[in-house]
């Protein structure tokens, strides 16, 4: 057992120089499929070193917003694991929402020291970009910048275990554009935490892409892990009512914008085009109809106009080459 505990370590140490060597942009050769392999080793004794840096580098996959396929793969490999091991990913997702209630104290920080420079000034969070650039001004004249405090959050909430009390929690708190990242930590609404921030998320989401420059605080490598959880849980789950209860009867369509309605056109694409995909298994098939149905639903209880006609798109296959592009 001595040894096949020392195999692991070896096994880990290895893994990890490889995911480091990535997120740096080191080419290397690996098996994007072993990654699931290196993540399950948490579940076994790990040196507390090498537990550590590997809950690290679990937060910078979940956290990664580039374009790299090879680190895009291995996020891949490790939401799948995350969804067969419900300890972690809770343990993962209050980790990311901690995360970004400290990025929305780094705003706010900056935002006061912008203000002391301009009283006119006012910061909105989640509705504006934040005021980042201040923090260049500061290290030119010698002002101490916000020190994140990530290391101190993944230790408490990942490593050690803490539960986070969401009782006074609001989005408020948070920047919205790292919580996106929370979606996909392997929980669903059967999660009274996840569904309770999921409620306030997506809505949200909504308002905000009625700010013309919204991509400057949301950028569409966020939106997309929202837009890519609900596509998946509606492809696969029977019971879509909250997530139904979200998407619908939490929003108010009239006064939604076209940005906002593609939201729903992308959550859309992403399941008819697994419906059409899966034409080999007929239980998917089903599942799918069955919740097409559910959604035509709550699209025929809209009111008639534009964004009715709009969100029936979601139903059809016809996309524009921009949708199916992102997709």
């Amino acid at each position: 057992m001595i040894w096949m505990r020392s195999v692991g370590q070896i096994f880990v140490r290895f893994g990890l120089m490889v995911l480091k060597k990535y997120l740096v942009m080191v080419p290397f050769t690996f098996d994007i499929l072993l990654s699931s392999e290196l993540f399950a080793q948490i579940e076994y004794k790990l040196n507390d070193v090498i537990k550590s840096e590997l809950l690290n580098l679990m937060v910078e996959c979940i956290l990664y917003r580039g374009n790299n396929g090879i680190i895009n793969g291995i996020s891949t490999q490790l939401k799948r694991y995350l969804v067969t091991n419900k300890t972690l990913a809770k343990a993962l997702f209050n980790t990311i929402v901690d995360i970004s209630e400290d990025e929305m104290r780094r705003h706010l920080y900056n935002a006061k020291r912008v203000s002391l420079k301009d009283a006119s000034y006012e910061y909105a969070p989640n509705m504006q970009k934040p005021p980042d650039w201040i923090e260049k001004k500061c290290v030119q004249s010698g002002i101490p910048l916000y020190k994140k405090k990530w290391g101190e959050i993944v230790k408490e909430f990942l490593i050690k275990g803490k539960e986070k009390d969401y009782s006074s929690w609001t989005i408020d708190k948070c920047e919205i554009e790292t919580l996106c990242y929370a979606t996909n930590c392997g929980l669903d609404f059967k999660d009274r935490d996840f569904t309770y921030i999921f409620s306030q998320l997506f809505p949200t989401l909504i308002r905000c892409c009625k700010i013309r420059e919204h991509y400057e605080f949301l950028d569409y490598s966020s939106k997309r892990e929202v837009i890519h959880f609900l596509a998946q849980y509606l492809t696969t789950q029977k019971d879509i009512e909250d997530a139904l209860d979200i998407m619908f009867r939490s929003i108010d369509f009239t006064d939604i914008t076209r940005d906002g309605v593609e939201v729903f056109i992308e959550i859309g694409a992403y399941f008819l085009l697994t419906y059409f995909d899966g034409h080999k298994n007929l239980d998917s098939r089903r599942l799918i109809e069955h919740n097409i149905f559910k959604i035509e639903e709550c699209i025929l209880k809209l009111s008639e106009g534009w964004v009715k006609q709009e969100l029936s798109r979601m139903l059809l296959f016809v996309f524009s080459l921009d949708i199916l592009w992102k997709i």
